[in-house]
């Protein structure tokens, strides 16, 4: 299974929630509450907090937080001031047993937790400004204040989704590049090489940048269907028919079906990479194939060996 791709499946049907709070806007209890006025307000500020937490290896602050480990801090004993300073990451040393490297691992994670749980302040005292000056006075609005901070918790994740801290970071996909092209373009030039009806082994690579996608531009050919999900079905040991009975493989297969393939489509480094020993090069044409798939991927070419008649 590709465990990779769960939050991408998860994302999927992230619309649905904005059209969940839609439909049922109508149906929320606007009436106030003591206690759903607490539950919310702490539950905005851990969800604030966490956020600024899960962004951390997102968030390039590294000059930020040297800064901060390097301040001049007044030297200390017992609660009582001594003469002197000493950098903030020394007097964390001393207090912790801290190194530097440790320090800054530390306030990595900190500052940005740190700036959420100010942005969750920020959202409940402009709920505080929004509901006691504006919407109280207004006849029209009969909105609680737990509402309207929820109402304004909601907005601002909306309209801050495609940043950097809500976004989850960059990603192939969030990369320029006409993508379809590239691949109908890598589709053409492996149909131009491999024959209609051949038998293709198909090693998309150990490390994951290659897709079974292209094998939508090969019609008429054979292929070895464990080979479809790639590494991801591979398995270390194990007996080969009971492996290929429930679509995954293991070198054993792979070594008999590079062995009985026409066509070797290699994308390196490969899955298998004996897969040479089994076969004689001698015996085949070999052909690269450029492979463009997105433009913030490192490029790289695909070996097609054909077999000689």
């Amino acid at each position: 299974a590709c465990v990779f791709c769960y939050a991408e499946y998860i994302s999927f049907f992230s619309p649905l929630g904005i059209i969940l709070l839609v439909v049922s806007f109508r149906s929320w209890e606007k009436k106030h509450s003591s206690l759903r006025t607490a539950v919310l307000l702490l539950l905005i500020l851990i969800l604030t907090a966490g956020l600024g937490y899960s962004a951390y290896e997102d968030l390039s602050l590294k000059d930020t937080i040297d800064s901060v480990l390097k301040t001049l801090v007044p030297r200390m004993r017992n609660l009582q001031f001594l003469p002197g300073s000493v950098p903030l990451w020394r007097v964390l040393g001393n207090k912790f047993g801290w190194s530097y490297i440790e320090s800054y691992e530390v306030f990595r994670r900190l500052i940005p937790t740190a700036a959420g749980l100010v942005v969750g302040i920020l959202i409940i005292l402009l709920a505080l400004v929004l509901f006691y000056l504006i919407l109280k006075r207004l006849p029209l609005f009969r909105l609680s204040f737990e509402f309207t901070a929820a109402l304004i918790f909601l907005v601002a994740g909306t309209l801050l989704s495609p940043s950097l801290v809500l976004g989850g970071g960059r990603f192939a996909y969030d990369c320029s590049g006409d993508t379809i092209a590239s691949y109908e373009s890598t589709g053409a030039q492996l149909a131009s090489l491999i024959p209609l009806g051949s038998k293709v082994y198909w090693d998309s690579g150990s490390s994951g940048s290659f897709v079974s996608t292209l094998l939508l531009y090969l019609p008429e050919i054979q292929i070895f269907p464990p080979q479809i999900n790639g590494q991801f079905s591979f398995r270390t040991g194990g007996n080969p028919d009971d492996l290929f009975r429930v679509g995954l493989w293991n070198d054993e297969l792979a070594a008999q079906w590079v062995q009985a393939a026409d066509v070797i489509v290699i994308q390196k480094p490969p899955i298998f990479p004996s897969w040479e020993y089994y076969i004689s090069l001698d015996n085949y044409d070999v052909h690269l194939v450029q492979q463009p798939l997105g433009s913030c991927q490192v490029q790289s070419d695909l070996r097609v060996y054909l077999r000689k008649p």
